[in-house]
């Protein structure tokens, strides 16, 4: 194996991280090759997933973005959360809920907070997790209970942009 070059090292983490040679371009700063996104504002996140991989896999995708995530394996759990949060005054700013879960599925911890939620108040978006992406099922995840859906595995591109536009408001 042979010794890296430092020169080398630098130019290979400029390309992975998007920069162009800027020495070649003449200036001393570095010319990004794709646009800088505004920051995010971090989100407070729940996120419900009985599946201890999907969990992993959202939590990670969420704080990379720089928000903030409890998960919940389960409703009940997602309830007590969501509990513990109002009771302190607070709430989150979105609910990532699984549909299939043990012990209280999605649809019915997405009730149940949505009858804990203030009269008056903005509701607290809940988008539902799933990965049955049949007709019936994605129209029942369209209409007061849930403000919308993703499709499981999620995606990072999906989950960025959901979180750009909550985060906008």
């Amino acid at each position: 194996m042979k010794p890296v070059r430092s020169a080398s090292l630098v130019r290979t983490l400029r390309t992975l991280l998007g920069e162009t040679d800027f020495a070649a371009a003449g200036g001393n700063e570095p010319i990004l090759a794709r646009p800088v996104e505004a920051p995010l504002r971090p989100l407070r996140v729940l996120l419900c997933d009985d599946n201890e991989i999907n969990a992993l896999l959202g939590r990670g995708l969420l704080e990379k973005q720089g928000h903030s995530v409890a998960v919940a394996g389960d409703g009940r759990r997602a309830l007590a959360l969501c509990e513990e949060r109002m009771a302190a005054g607070g709430s989150f700013d979105l609910i990532l809920m699984d549909l299939h879960m043990p012990e209280m599925d999605g649809f019915e911890a997405a009730r149940r907070i949505r009858a804990m939620e203030p009269a008056g108040l903005r509701p607290t978006p809940i988008v539902a997790l799933t990965a049955d992406v049949m007709p019936e099922t994605r129209a029942r995840c369209e209409g007061d209970l849930f403000d919308g859906w993703l499709a499981k595995p999620l995606q990072p591109d999906a989950l960025r942009a959901l979180a750009q536009r909550l985060s906008a408001d």
